[in-house]
């Protein structure tokens, strides 16, 4: 702008407007704490509502984009579940294999609340929200060999991202403002939840398709002889 205006122009990029206004929250208090005082404001809309890759999130990316071998390694990740169960380890100890993996999981979570902080200067309070929901599906569902091996497979790639510098976790979760690690110990058990939503989802729809299809029709009875 022209240095002789009377006044500064000051342009705001916030994010999260269309699921809760949780964007300009921050914009606000980061605008109090510069002591920004605006005599008029504009509001506008330059995406045309087009979402944007990596803009907002749990992630930071070092390239502003998806790395190339995550799509195909997510993928990997549910094969090698849906596989963990017909592999020796867990046809010769079932569910005990399955408490060894929330075990290091819980160590996992206890520590980022305790040793890692001194270490990396971040509380993992995100990893260990997320403990509870990774436990009840080890110790409860029928699936516990594709969630126990789901943690090893994210744990594997969030290591490679984070110790590479593909990505980075923000410090604090976007929605709930929980402090988090890089990455976050049970982060597997958001798969969980997604799972378990899925099968939700798809029980419901096959309950409606066996309520909706047509019924048999039943033979009258045969008159009896005269």
């Amino acid at each position: 702008m022209d240095g002789s205006s009377p006044f500064a122009v000051h342009f705001a990029f916030s994010y999260d407007e269309e699921v809760g206004c949780f964007g300009v929250r921050e914009l606000i208090a980061d605008m109090k704490e510069q002591n920004v005082k605006p005599l008029a404001c504009i509001i506008g809309e330059p995406t045309n509502m087009v979402p944007a890759i990596a803009h907002k999130g749990v992630y930071r990316y070092r390239w502003h984009n998806l790395p190339l071998y995550v799509p195909p390694g997510h993928g990997l990740v549910y094969l090698f579940g849906l596989t963990a169960g017909a592999t020796p380890i867990f046809k010769r100890h079932g569910r005990r294999a399955a408490y060894v993996v929330l075990a290091a999981c819980a160590a996992w979570a206890v520590a980022g609340l305790t040793v890692l902080p001194l270490l990396t200067h971040r509380w993992d309070l995100q990893g260990a929200a997320c403990l509870p929901l990774f436990a009840f599906a080890i110790l409860r569902s029928p699936r516990y060999a594709l969630f126990a091996t789901i943690f090893l497979a994210t744990t594997d790639l969030e290591l490679a991202g984070t110790l590479f510098g593909d990505w980075a976790w923000v410090p604090a979760a976007p929605w709930t403002h929980l402090p988090s690690g890089n990455p976050p110990s049970a982060i597997a058990g958001g798969y969980c939840v997604i799972d378990g939503s899925v099968a939700l989802v798809m029980g419901l729809l096959l309950r409606l398709r066996v309520l909706r299809a047509p019924q048999p029709a039943t033979a009258a009875p045969a008159a009896a002889a005269a």
